[in-house]
């Protein structure tokens, strides 16, 4: 079925949406990046691959090794158009306008702006894409980042026609915590998929210790490696957080030892031992915009109304915590795949004569509320709070039960601009 066969026709075409440029571009490197040569050479000579599927679960370097495959294409003179998802792009026609400013590319040309753009949309727009990928002579790659975010059927339905047009030198590249609904079956049989599974992606022990040892300079044993290799199973965000917390450490060996846990209770683990170091604004900050699946100093400042988002994020960046800028000029950021989890298990947010206060470690769960309303309530008695003992927000951040809450949210995010609420992890 035509992606756009549902669609109504009505009176002339709506303005085209704007071109992000942020979504356009791959991450910057982080200085602790591991490189994975064996993983990019195999991504490389697999020629019969016309869909490359990098599926795991956050944390584990799927965006990382894209960027390096990124990087690999580029260097060879190899087009590689990069586009990061987000739940805005279920919206068809965003999704079409994106795709076609990254495969300016194709064209030997540069990015176009939506001011500069060939009017086009809908059907055309979709029919110009399909016919640009399919007619390319020279060899290309087109990245799809975070694309667990993309779940309308129109949308799915564009990438599998993205997908049959591919010509034998192109190569489409999907990095996803889900395994996507795009035929995946189909393409197995025909031999036209290569995927990069989480056992793939977990670190080896020459790169555990390259990391620890060189990145981030720890004097290690082969011994504490070793132990901290194998009880994070080679998860690369469990090592860099554990690296983060032992560099504050003279105990390694005793930090080691005490190491134990599932990945996530490792996560967790390692997350509020580096945050319970920080100042109390800093975990304040990091608290209310854990919600945000994508950071920027104006939408921190809407959401928190703080008028310091900036300084915060310079803070955060140069300090190494958590936080990984993703464009060159530093206006979008992302956290550590841990760091939601860690603040929703971990915190406890108190508004009190107006002001916000954090607290750690977490107390014992109370609610209580001048007037709350029965879905909060319900929310605070999920998250554990069941007496009223001490004054908790009638208008939350966010929701404190373990799987989030939107209805508690939607009063604190009225401030925020309509554009910028798709960030929004809970919305």
């Amino acid at each position: 079925m035509h992606p756009f066969a549902n669609h109504a026709v009505s009176g002339g075409p709506p303005p085209l949406p704007t071109v992000l440029g942020s979504k356009l571009a791959p991450p910057v490197a982080h200085p602790a990046t591991i490189g994975r040569p064996h993983l990019i050479a195999r991504m490389a000579q697999d020629r019969a691959a016309r869909v490359i599927l990098v599926r795991a679960a956050a944390g584990f370097g799927k965006t990382t090794l894209m960027q390096q495959y990124a990087e690999s294409c580029a260097a060879q003179q190899q087009a590689t158009v990069w586009l990061r998802l987000d739940a805005g792009d279920n919206d068809l026609e965003r999704l079409l306008v994106h795709l076609d400013a990254g495969l300016a590319a194709l064209r030997g040309g540069k990015r176009r702006g939506a001011a500069a753009q060939e009017p086009a949309s809908g059907p055309r727009l979709a029919h110009r894409i399909l016919e640009l990928v399919g007619a390319a002579a020279q060899p290309f790659a087109i990245v799809l980042d975070d694309f667990e975010t993309l779940q309308s059927p129109p949308a799915l339905d564009l990438v599998q026609q993205l997908i049959e047009v591919m010509p034998p030198c192109g190569t489409l590249v999907i990095g996803s915590r889900t395994a996507p609904d795009i035929g995946l079956g189909r393409l197995r049989a025909r031999g036209q998929l290569l995927e990069i599974p989480p056992a793939a992606l977990h670190f080896s022990v020459d790169e555990a210790t390259q990391l620890l040892r060189g990145r981030c300079g720890l004097p290690l044993r082969d011994s504490d490696i070793a132990t901290l290799h194998r009880r994070t199973e080679g998860w690369a965000t469990a090592i860099y957080l554990a690296a983060l917390s032992l560099q504050q450490r003279s105990d390694h060996g005793a930090f080691v030892a005490a190491f134990s846990g599932t990945h996530l209770e490792l996560g967790e683990f390692l997350a509020e031992d580096i945050l319970a170091r920080q100042s109390d604004a800093c975990r304040a900050f990091l608290l209310e915009t854990s919600v945000l699946g994508q950071l920027s100093a104006p939408l921190c400042d809407a959401l928190t109304g703080r008028a310091d988002a900036r300084a915060m994020l310079d803070h955060l960046e140069r300090a190494n915590l958590l936080l990984f800028p993703l464009d060159a000029e530093r206006t979008w950021y992302r956290y550590t795949g841990s760091l939601p989890a860690s603040c929703s298990t971990g915190w406890r947010c108190r508004r009190r004569s107006g002001s916000r206060r954090c607290t750690w470690p977490p107390r014992t769960g109370t609610w209580s509320t001048a007037t709350p309303s029965p879905r909060w309530t319900t929310c605070c008695r999920r998250a554990g709070m069941t007496r009223p003992s001490a004054p908790l927000p009638a208008s939350p951040t966010r929701c404190w039960a373990p799987d989030g809450c939107a209805c508690c949210c939607a009063g604190s995010t009225r401030s925020i601009p309509q554009r910028w609420r798709g960030n929004l992890r809970w919305r």
